[in-house]
């Protein structure tokens, strides 16, 4: 059987859940990310925007206000937050749900896995400079057919793109043209005419 990078849940789902499994990280976000705000807008923005604490004014200044006070509404908008934790942590293989079990807020899982996966700071600036210089040298494998450089080529520049580091399509097309081996020359030859 093949492997799903879905979760098949039909009774509470209009899309199955894209499933993490620690692999390709930058696909499973944008994809999560659709499927919330395709499915699940109100949880996105929980994630987005961080959970909602029911509060009042007293003498000018926001308290929070006490469970027991809380009114139907207040309880349904809470309960957002913790649908949207629920369904990350559905979304997660074991290994994943590790780093962020502890967590206490949908915001502060989807924060927490980026920043374990793309890095903060300097470690994301490395992250971008050492793909930046894979993608600068990269090239056609010996014995590489054109469909797996493609990939390879997707995977790299999505990547980037994931890390907030775009690169203008035409440069791209350049960039595949350069990368092919010799045997492909009189084909760039002739697109490049």
């Amino acid at each position: 059987m093949a492997s799903s990078n879905f979760i098949d849940d039909d009774d509470d789902f209009d899309n199955p859940i894209p499933f993490f499994n620690g692999q390709k990280y930058y696909y499973w976000k944008d994809r999560m990310q659709s499927f919330l705000m395709g499915n699940h807008f109100d949880e996105w923005e929980a994630i987005e925007d961080g959970p909602f604490v029911p509060t009042y004014i007293v003498d000018g200044l926001t308290k929070e206000k006490p469970r027991c006070e809380w009114t139907n509404d207040d309880k349904k908008m809470v309960r957002v937050d913790w649908k949207a934790k629920s369904l990350l942590f559905g979304a997660l293989s074991d290994d994943q749900l590790r780093h962020v079990f502890e967590c206490e807020t949908a915001q502060q899982v989807w924060n927490t896995l980026r920043d374990i996966h793309e890095g903060t700071g300097k470690v994301k600036m490395q992250r971008i400079n050492s793909l930046t210089i894979e993608y600068e040298r990269f090239c056609m494998k010996p014995g590489e057919n054109i469909d797996d450089m493609q990939m390879r080529f997707y995977d790299l520049v999505n990547h980037l793109a994931s890390l907030e580091k775009r690169i203008p399509n035409v440069d791209l097309v350049y960039k595949v043209l350069r990368s092919l081996s010799r045997k492909w020359q009189h084909k760039v030859r002739t697109i490049m005419t």
